[in-house]
């Protein structure tokens, strides 16, 4: 019995050390990012995808707090060296029209080519493209990537 055991300890350890743990991205605000844009505030989900993944699809509520409306005609990620577009999973997932007042979710899908454990070792920015009137704007959040913490919100 000892020996079936001694044989099964090791193997036990090789599976475990060939899982792919998760990190954990979130968002960060900054007083900056938070007096840039008064009307348009970005809320990105935390999220906890495994290292190795490439993908990265938060959930990413919008809200115009503004007196007009907005239309949203872009979102992009920003990594230093990298810019990755938004690959929205629906098609006509924009322009998104969103009246003052309101918040709407976004469809967001970003494909990251290193995995986002080497794309989240620094800070990232979240983009999101809008109009108000004739006016082309850029409403800014700040991601980050940590250790796994699963009882982040």
């Amino acid at each position: 019995m000892r020996r079936i055991v001694r044989a099964l300890v090791p193997f036990t350890l090789l599976l475990m050390s060939a899982c792919d743990p998760g990190i954990t991205i979130r968002q960060t605000l900054s007083r900056a990012e938070s007096a840039a844009t008064p009307g348009v505030v970005v809320q990105v989900g935390t999220s906890h995808p495994f290292i190795g993944e490439s993908s990265y699809a938060p959930v990413v509520t919008v809200t115009n707090s503004s007196n007009s409306l907005i239309t949203i005609t872009a979102a992009e990620l920003v990594i230093p060296g990298s810019t990755y577009a938004n690959k929205p999973r629906r098609t006509a997932s924009y322009p998104l029209a969103v009246p003052p007042g309101k918040s709407d979710t976004l469809d967001i899908w970003f494909e990251v080519n290193s995995g986002v454990k080497k794309a989240f070792r620094v800070p990232a920015e979240l983009r999101v493209h809008y109009t108000s009137g004739d006016k082309d704007q850029i409403a800014h959040a700040t991601l980050v990537g940590e250790p796994l913490n699963t009882q982040a919100p």
